[in-house]
Parts: C-alpha cells; structure tokens; sequence
C-alpha cells in the first residue's frame, strides 16, 4: 500500500492559545520503494557472491546444488516455499535430470528423476528457455500424485549464451501473483548458477548420488 509522512503544525488563535492542528500528508510511496529496491539490490549482490563461493568449494556438483538451492530457498525477500529442486540437462539434450532438491514429495523423486523436455512446467521452461510461472496447481502441472496439495511455481531455466544447462524449480504458494522484480531476481540467481559449466559425466554422477541419498531416506 501507499505510504506517507506526516507533519503536524498547532493552529494559534489572535490571543496565542493553541486552537487545532494542521496535519500535512505527504505521499513518499515512491520514495519509500526506492529505499527498498536499493536494500534488496544490496542483499542481492550478497547472495551472488554466496552463489560464486559456493562454486569455489572443492565438492561434487550435487552438494554444490544443494547449497546454492538452500541459499535461494533462504532468501527473505523471495515468496519461496522451502522447497525446491534443480535439473540438469542429460546427456541426450533432450531430457532433464534431477541432481538436487529439497524437500520434494516422495512421488516426484521418481516421476520428476529424468523429465523429457517440453513435459510439465519445468519441461516447458526447458523447452522455452524462459521463466514459467504458476499460480496454482494447473492443466500444464501434468506430473501429480495422490494428496498433492495446493501450491504455485517459479521454474527458471539456466542458461549460458544460447546452452541451456538445466532448470531451477521452486515453490510458491497458493495463489501468488508474480511480479517483474521477481522474475528478474531469479533469472539473476540462475545466471549466476549458470557460471560453473558441468560435463555429461558430473550430471550422471550428480543424480546417481541423489538418488542413492534418497534410497537411504526412503
């Protein structure tokens, strides 16, 4: 909503005994989100940088996922539910593979682990090569299972130049409008994923490993 500033002046009678006020508004709406945008483009740079370091860190590729997704899913700012997943192309360039997640439901570790481009939202975002979004659970989320309960997406493609590297999904909740700053937000955390190129070999050893973690949960 709009917000505004105040200045009160007391109002004097000829005799100098206080007979009112006057109440000035000022509308600083603009003012008062340019404060923020320049707030939350601060704590953006942070979150970058915390992206690239973690790029840095002498792990395989499915735990650098996991801690670039856990930072993603733990910004404030962000309407993320704390849950989430990043695909990574196959091998065959056809197809999407799931080498990190949080939080998934069991059924979409199986139905989600190689999802062909095009199926469901993140195949289209993989087809596409553009953010899809989701208010609610629609015709296009065609991977489902029984209980599945009531939520929206953000699925954003990674990319460097023309290559499509994979797709980050993310969680929102039910009925959640987006917005242009938001997308820009998470096209920028992608970008920055997008830095570190994996090989053929690193994505087949990423979903083997999360594969084999979730066999041990299960």
């Amino acid at each position: 909503g709009p917000f505004f500033s105040s200045t009160t002046i007391p109002w004097y009678d000829s005799g100098g005994a206080v007979q009112g006020t006057i109440c000035v508004l000022r509308d600083i709406t603009d003012l008062h989100v340019e404060k923020l945008s320049h707030r939350d483009r601060a704590r953006m740079q942070e979150i970058l940088f915390g992206l690239l370091e973690i790029s840095l860190h002498e792990l395989p590729l499915a735990g650098q996922l996991e801690q670039a997704l856990d930072l993603i899913l733990g910004i404030p700012w962000l309407p993320l539910e704390p849950r989430g997943g990043v695909f990574l192309v196959g091998e065959d360039g056809q197809h999407l593979v799931l080498v990190a997640q949080r939080n998934l439901a069991a059924p979409l570790l199986v139905e989600c682990a190689r999802l062909p481009f095009g199926r469901c939202l993140c195949g289209r975002a993989a087809k596409t090569r553009e953010i899809v979004f989701a208010a609610e659970v629609d015709d296009r989320h065609e991977v489902t299972y029984d209980g599945i309960e009531a939520h929206g997406h953000y699925c954003v493609p990674v990319l460097a130049g023309d290559r499509l590297l994979g797709v980050i999904v993310l969680y929102t909740h039910a009925g959640h409008e987006q917005s242009p700053t938001q997308r820009q937000y998470l096209q920028a955390l992608a970008d920055a994923l997008a830095g570190d190129q994996p090989s053929a070999a690193a994505v087949a050893t990423a979903a083997a490993a999360l594969k084999d973690k979730d066999a041990l949960w299960a």
